[in-house]
């Protein structure tokens, strides 16, 4: 974080309310007192964590903005696709967008927590992987393994059927699986 704050242009933080974004808004205001963060807040959604990223702020003593995103009109996604310049399953790149548009105003370059839930294993798909994981090392995951290879062709209708198809996969193979909509073949 302290490299990144050498800049010649003014440097913000995108503060989601989570803990990745806190600690490197944290760090940010550390070494740079009154750095500006910026909220993407989303009013009324059960999912708006603004609210804990202006508590954040606030103790942090940074310079907070909330921007309050709408949801994605027509001509949004249209922007949003010559933006992005690929076909992208992310819906957060609106409100990324948004958020961005309104940052710049005041900054040129973010600093986001983007990549900790990765790091630290924050997201709700981690303790399933590592439970296929110890299931497929014992004596039941290796029957679940031959099994698996006779119901592979079908699609996962089930979760029961998905945990089944990763089950007889390894490593980095089994993590895209659990990410996957589609099974390899398809």
């Amino acid at each position: 974080v302290a490299i990144r704050l050498r800049s010649d242009a003014p440097v913000c933080v995108f503060l989601s309310g989570g803990i990745d974004s806190s600690v490197v808004a944290s760090l940010a205001a550390s070494i740079q007192p009154g750095i500006r963060t910026f909220t993407a807040a989303f009013p009324g959604d059960a999912l708006d964590e603004s609210g804990f990223a202006s508590e954040t702020a606030r103790t942090l003593g940074t310079r907070h903005e909330s921007v309050p995103v709408r949801h994605p009109s027509a001509s949004d996604v249209l922007k949003l696709s010559s933006i992005l310049d690929e076909p992208i399953v992310d819906d957060s790149s609106h409100a990324l967008v948004l958020l961005s548009q309104e940052a710049r105003k005041h900054a040129k370059v973010a600093l986001t927590g983007d990549g900790g839930d990765e790091l630290l294993g924050g997201y709700s798909r981690y303790p399933t992987f590592r439970r296929d994981a110890r299931r497929a090392s014992t004596a039941v995951g290796r029957l679940l393994r031959l099994a698996g290879h006779a119901v592979r062709p079908l699609p996962p209708l089930y979760r029961g059927a998905g945990a089944l198809f990763r089950s007889t996969l390894s490593g980095s193979s089994r993590y895209i699986a659990s990410m996957s909509v589609f099974n390899p073949r398809e």
